[in-house]
This record gives structure tokens, C-alpha cells and sequence, in this order.
């Protein structure tokens, strides 16, 4: 029998994996940023190349009322995150102390 053809089996001396996936925060974070630079970046492009195109007050209204939703969508999250992101930061780290009192007798 070649063994090309040999049926391999697995090695049961390494640790099994969980079955779940689980990215490094910093990876994730680095991936919403840059597809909401992205997006950002194609907008303004977009807009220029539009008013480029049509350089008249209409096109020029028309783009300010497509950016509207954008602008005011992204002030909200921000702003509405803004206030709340602190807080459970504080939380967290003063969780993070508490865990730290309770276990570790000094």
C-alpha cells in the first residue's frame, strides 16, 4: 500500500481544540475601524467626484441630503457610545479589583 493512500490518524497527544473560534479583541477592533474608514473614505470620494461631475446647488443639496443620514447616524453612535464606553470601563476595571481582593489573600 503506498502511503499516500494510508489512512493517517490524528495525534491524540495534542490538546484538543475547544471548537470555538475566538479572535483577538484587538483584531476585531482593527477590522470595524478600517471598514469604517472605508466606507468613510468612499462617500467623500464619491461626493467630490459627483460635484466634479455636476458642479450646480442642486447636486450640491442632493449630496448634503444623502450625507444626512450618515453624519447624524454616526454623531448618535458616537455621542450615545461616547457616554457610555467610560462607565464600563470604570466597571470593569474596578470588577477586574474586586475579583483581584476576593481571591487573593495578601
Amino acid at each position: 500500500m503506498s502511503p499516500h493512500t494510508s489512512r493517517r490518524h490524528a495525534d491524540t497527544s495534542q490538546k484538543k481544540p475547544s471548537g470555538v473560534y475566538r479572535e483577538d479583541p484587538a483584531d476585531i477592533k482593527t477590522i470595524i475601524w478600517a471598514s469604517i474608514w472605508t466606507l468613510l473614505g468612499f462617500k467623500i470620494v464619491t461626493s467630490i467626484i459627483i460635484l466634479i461631475a455636476f458642479p450646480t446647488t442642486d447636486a450640491f443639496w442632493m449630496v448634503m441630503a444623502l450625507s444626512a443620514p450618515w453624519i447624524f447616524g454616526g454623531l448618535f453612535y458616537y455621542g450615545f457610545f461616547g457616554r457610555i464606553r467610560p462607565g464600563m470601563v470604570r466597571m470593569r476595571a474596578r470588577r477586574k479589583k474586586l475579583i483581584h481582593q476576593e481571591w487573593n489573600v495578601d
